[in-house]
């Protein structure tokens, strides 16, 4: 496996050696100075130039970062002829991977989307100034107001009664849905805003998939759990579970920041898991 260094030689100097490449970014983890750094961070890069469908017509381009194990080009399409982004998506044999996206200049503004971003290649010194850094937009969370906390507790006590009908069912595959994805998604949201209350704090960045919650969690075992829905009995233990921890996080945010909790909508939940399970 090349080294870092190797990676980022063989990023330069291709880009060094072609004079429709104008720059070069170095996006995502490997751009953060906070991330911990392992063999499977891939080099997420942009290659800024007008030449993007010139470049694409070149099957073999690809080639000259590395043998190529498998990859994807999710930009292609065979009734498309012209390109503003095209993207690489390239594991190695030596098992590095490359996400190279190709760009033009005029993109940039809008199609970067990447919490982090160093400027590696600046040929025609345009892009060095520019401050391509989103990590507050895109990993931070703020506290509430009133109204959105109401909408969070709501929609955790809501989506549950579905998840309760499709255990009632017997539907796995439903009633597994639902609390994934919306009674989760809710529930990791008032996670993070309990986790705010609790430190006095106006606004944190939880990482990309909200990761650093963990840090804030004394029951880290149970809310793992979360992902482990492979049968009812285990749906029905985690939507108890979210149930419960909502009443109680949700009443310790309230008190703490003054908002109307309503608890009746957790009453109302409760008996309406009693009576169907």
């Amino acid at each position: 496996m090349r080294s870092y260094q190797e990676m980022i030689d063989t990023i330069l100097q291709v880009a060094n050696e072609d004079n429709r490449i104008e720059g070069v970014l170095l996006n995502g983890s490997r751009a953060n100075p906070n991330s911990q750094s392992d063999r499977f961070q891939d080099y997420d890069v942009v290659y800024i130039t007008d030449h993007v469908n010139e470049i694409v017509q070149d099957d073999d381009w690809i080639n000259q970062f590395g043998e190529v194990l498998i990859k994807q080009l999710p930009d292609y399409n065979p009734y498309v002829k012209d390109y503003s982004v095209f993207g690489y998506l390239v594991h190695f044999k030596d098992l590095n991977r490359i996400d190279l996206r190709l760009m033009k200049p005029d993109l940039l503004s809008t199609q970067i989307n990447d919490a982090y971003s160093i400027v590696l290649l600046d040929k025609n010194n345009r892009y060095s100034h520019l401050n391509f850094n989103q990590e507050s937009e895109l990993y931070s969370t703020k506290l509430c107001s009133e109204f959105e906390f109401q909408q969070i507790t709501n929609e955790i006590y809501w989506v549950s009664t579905y998840v309760i009908k499709g255990i009632a069912r017997e539907d796995l595959i439903y009633a597994e849905f639902m609390l994934s994805n919306p009674v989760k998604k809710a529930f990791i949201e008032l996670i993070k805003q309990w986790i705010l209350t609790d430190n006095n704090r106006e606004e944190l960045n939880f990482g990309k998939v909200n990761q650093a919650i963990l840090n804030d969690l004394k029951d880290k075992e149970a809310f793992i759990q979360l992902y482990c829905n492979q049968n009812l009995e285990a749906i029905e233990d985690n939507v108890r579970y979210i149930i419960e921890q909502t009443h109680r996080l949700a009443g310790q945010i309230a008190k703490k920041q003054g908002f109307k909790y309503r608890d009746e909508e957790y009453k109302a939940v409760k008996y309406y898991l009693e009576q169907i399970l």
